[in-house]
């Protein structure tokens, strides 16, 4: 049921979804200098976007790994990448101008 390969399993829609939302605010913060919805600094808003391509890297890594059914280690390289995904928002945020 949960296999990274099928694309109508919940794991595979997770890790779409996970690697869509990284890219949307990666470029929104890097690109554009303003994440959506946030009154951000531009300099808060590019350290945000670093923090997304970091956290894409990691939904990347753990899709590898759920791909050869090493399910332990892509579950840690998921919660890194969520770790990350929220502290980029939080960074981005506290940053001043």
């Amino acid at each position: 049921m949960f296999e990274a390969d099928n694309p109508t399993s919940p794991l595979f829609l997770v890790l779409l979804a996970a690697f869509l939302l990284d890219v949307t605010f990666a470029w929104s913060g890097l690109v554009r200098g303003q994440i959506f919805n946030m009154r951000t600094s531009l300099r808060g808003a590019r350290v945000g976007g670093v923090m997304f391509v970091v956290s894409l890297v990691f939904v990347v890594i753990a899709f590898q790994f759920y791909w050869n059914y090493v399910e332990f280690f892509g579950s840690i390289a998921l919660a890194i990448a969520g770790g990350l995904f929220a502290a980029g928002f939080l960074l981005a945020e506290r940053i001043p101008d």
